[in-house]
């Protein structure tokens, strides 16, 4: 049977982006918490980036995360009511639990805004920022009863609405998320608001909208001087959406411009890594995953990693990585709780590794957000444990919205001929092979 690489949280990234939608402002003045007389000249002015004299922006927004957060902290270590620092601080955490993949920092985001909330019950940033916190880490029904919260004290908060709305789009409740976004949109066009429009695009099956929406906020980004990580991510985002379409030249082409302006950015290195793979330029791949497979420590990336030397004929370096990847996966599940649920059954099922568990955390993680990725992990597992009717179900839940994956129709198409289906299963294939011919489905 033939195997699909993980999905490198292809829709999950949108999750853990915490662009706001709009100005933080509209949370909180965060203009008010942060004055030049209160930095240490010495060691917080190092933003390594250019910023306009009339540039009105915090100092926070140009220092690099691990700075500006020893600045907050420091603050909140003086003043320990300091509520307002809190919420700084785990904006701060947010930010780096997006660049570093960290689900540490993303906890110590929420227990900095509860914190924040327990000495100020009404302040609406730490209301606000709280749903980010949440959703980062997939406590999506958390998220959405905190929007309640949030709402009676800001009712009609664009920011609110939008942490709201990500949260209802991870439990498949696209509609009711599509119409928030689609009402913000009317008044701010924020690189935060397009994004979710694209998002939202792309699981409808407009690939070319997505694609629209996601260079209006690239432009949008480099006009209003985003950090430099920021203004990646949407080329980051660009790459991957032309990479799901086949088309090289244009994914290789927004990696690579990623990369020129966020060079430590993983992600990046990896879809490009991605592409060479895709073009067959595995030595080229090679390299590139090496410059980051060691600095990020990442158990998908371990495990693209090992497909690939499997391809190239190192098979037992190849079981090492597969090792050390499953390894660290079990190490991360005892913190990383829900989020975790996904990736694991995926490696698991993948790589024909314990389809008993791979099964239950299909199973739980459906519990956790009733997407359609989630419908499709699950009909994977049970296809491989040999329930192909409850598989059947659960790909057409799928398969519902339209979206154009290869990787979707390609289980379609496997699960339809166990069912004997086989002219299903044949037009389920050749879909496939139009939504993405290099696929790595369709080629292992």
């Amino acid at each position: 049977m033939q195997m699909i690489a993980i999905r490198l949280g292809k829709f999950a990234s949108v999750v853990g982006l915490i662009f706001p939608i709009v100005a933080f402002s509209e949370v909180v003045n965060a203009q008010e918490l942060i004055r030049p007389d209160q930095l240490n000249v010495s060691t917080t002015l190092k933003t390594g980036e250019p910023r306009s004299e009339n540039d009105q922006r915090p100092i926070h927004e140009f220092m690099p995360t691990a700075d500006a957060i020893r600045l907050f902290e420091s603050r909140i270590s003086l003043n320990p009511k300091d509520h307002f620092s809190m919420v700084v601080a785990a904006q701060l955490y947010l930010r780096e639990g997006r660049e570093k993949s960290s689900h540490l920092s993303l906890e110590k985001a929420e227990s900095l805004l509860r914190k924040a909330i327990e000495i100020s019950p009404t302040n609406q940033g730490a209301h606000s920022w709280l749903i980010s916190a949440l959703v980062s880490q997939h406590k999506f029904r958390e998220g959405v009863a905190q929007s309640d919260q949030a709402l009676k004290l800001a009712p009609g908060n664009k920011f609110i609405l939008s942490s709201r709305a990500d949260a209802l789009l991870e439990l498949g409740r696209v509609d009711e998320a599509e119409a928030i976004f689609s009402e913000i949109a009317k008044s701010v066009r924020t690189p935060g608001v397009l994004a979710r429009l694209a998002r939202v695009a792309e699981l409808r099956g407009k690939p070319d909208d997505a694609v629209r929406l996601v260079s209006e906020a690239l432009e949008e980004s480099i006009k209003h001087e985003e950090r430099p990580q920021t203004t990646a991510w949407y080329e980051y985002r660009l790459g991957v959406l032309f990479l799901d379409q086949g088309k090289l030249d244009q994914a290789a082409e927004y990696f690579q411009k990623g990369i020129t302006r966020s060079p430590n950015d993983s992600r990046l290195v990896n879809g490009l890594a991605r592409v060479r793979v895709a073009e067959g330029k595995l030595f080229e791949a090679r390299k590139l995953y090496e410059k980051s497979v060691w600095k990020e420590n990442s158990p998908t990336v371990m495990a693209e990693y090992a497909d690939l030397l499997r391809r190239m004929g190192q098979t037992a370096e190849a079981a090492k990585w597969l090792n050390s990847a499953d390894e660290l996966m079990v190490r991360e599940s005892a913190t990383t709780g829900t989020s975790h649920f996904r990736d694991r059954a995926l490696f698991l099922l993948n790589h024909n590794r314990n389809v008993d568990l791979a099964l239950d955390l299909a199973k739980k993680d459906l519990q956790v957000r009733q997407d359609i990725f989630a419908h499709q992990t699950l009909a994977w597992a049970q296809f491989k444990a040999g329930n192909v009717t409850a598989a059947m179900e659960e790909i057409t839940t799928a398969m519902a919205l339209g979206t154009r994956d290869a990787s979707i129709y390609f289980h379609a198409s496997e699960i339809a001929r166990a069912n004997k289906q086989l002219a299903l299963a044949d037009q389920w294939l050749e879909q496939a092979r139009k939504i993405n011919p290099y696929a790595s489905c369709l080629k292992q």
